[in-house]
C-alpha cells in the first residue's frame, strides 16, 4: 500500500468516529443548554414567589399603619375637644373664658407690595398698628 491509500483508509475509519463525537458533543451542548434554561426558570419562579410573599407582608404592614393612623386621628379629636380642655385650663392653669373687652381683633397685615408702593408712611410694617378692641369704633 502506498501512502495515499493508507491515509485514505485511516481517514475513512476515523471519519465515522468524528461524526459520532460531533453528534455526542451536540447532544451534550443541547442538554446543558436545556438544563441551564430550566435552572434559570426555576430561579425566576422562586424570585416571583419570594417577592409575592414580601409584597403581602408589606401590604399587611401598610394596613396596620393606616389603622393606627385612623385611631390616632380619633384620639386627637377626643383630646382636643373644648368640653375636655376647658375644665383642665380652669383647674390647672387658672384660665377663664375671656370677656368681650379682652378680645382683640387682628386684621391681616398689609402685603409687602403695599408697603413698597406707599413708601415709609410711619406705620408699622408688621401690621400691628391695625389691632383694635372689639368695642372700639373705627
Amino acid at each position: 500500500m502506498d501512502y495515499v491509500t493508507r491515509a485514505t483508509t485511516i481517514f475513512e475509519t476515523l471519519r465515522p468516529r468524528s461524526k459520532r463525537f460531533g453528534r455526542i458533543w451536540l447532544a451534550l451542548a443541547a442538554t446543558l443548554l436545556i438544563i441551564g434554561l430550566l435552572l434559570a426558570h426555576v430561579y425566576y419562579r422562586y424570585e416571583v414567589l419570594r417577592l409575592g410573599y414580601n409584597l403581602t407582608e408589606q401590604i399587611a404592614i401598610h394596613e396596620k399603619l393606616l389603622e393606627q393612623q385612623r385611631k390616632l386621628h380619633i384620639e386627637i379629636r377626643v383630646l382636643s375637644r373644648r368640653e375636655r380642655l376647658e375644665p383642665i385650663a380652669k383647674r390647672q392653669y387658672a384660665m377663664q373664658v375671656p370677656k368681650a373687652t379682652q378680645i382683640l381683633v387682628i386684621q391681616q397685615a398689609p402685603k409687602t407690595i403695599d408697603i413698597l408702593q406707599n413708601g415709609d408712611t410711619g406705620r408699622r410694617k408688621d401690621g400691628l398698628d391695625r389691632i383694635k378692641k372689639i368695642d372700639e369704633k373705627d
